[in-house]
């Protein structure tokens, strides 16, 4: 579970491969998320922002092509022989003095996929490009914000809620 960089490639028409898959860690002081917040954000009140995919692998400073890179976030299946992977797409945030709440928003590729052999699906998979997958949005908070921190994953306080993210203005 967790984040992983992933090579995508196209196939054939319509179809990606997804393969050479690398740990990526997007928390902590010295990560692309803070490190985008501290070099975007002005330093009072609440400050809107978005990134996307693109932005944050080039933020993450790999040797990686980023135009063929790609994040994958895999979720936990509650099937063993399952698996559920997403793409990210894009991350709106809203950073305070101390705390950075965001909204993730990804785009399905396997959604409790049956087989075999997870760990052999995880070093390549295939991917059409056609379907119409619906998009995943996932709340998600840090311990960090304009004034700096931790960086580190928190509890969202509320079970049902919603969060308004202006655009940002870059």
């Amino acid at each position: 579970m967790g984040f992983n960089l992933y090579r995508c490639q196209p196939v054939e028409k319509l179809k990606e491969t997804y393969d050479q898959p690398e740990r990526v860690i997007l928390s902590g002081p010295s990560g692309p998320i803070a490190s985008f917040v501290q070099s975007v954000c002005k330093p009072e009140g609440l400050s809107s922002w978005d990134v996307s995919e693109l932005e944050l692998v080039a933020l993450l400073g790999t040797q990686r092509d980023a135009t063929h890179t790609a994040i994958i976030f895999e979720s936990s299946s509650a099937q063993s022989g399952h698996i559920t992977l997403y793409r990210l797409q894009s991350v709106h945030g809203q950073s305070s003095s101390d705390t950075t709440e965001m909204i993730f928003r990804f785009r399905s590729l396997f959604g409790n996929h049956p087989t075999a052999d997870p760990a052999l699906f995880r070093r390549q998979f295939t991917v059409s490009t056609e379907t119409t997958a619906p998009h995943i949005y996932e709340n998600l908070k840090l311990s960090g914000g304009l004034n700096g921190g931790t960086w580190k994953w928190m509890e969202i306080e509320q079970m049902l809620n919603a969060t308004m993210i202006s655009p940002s203005r870059r």
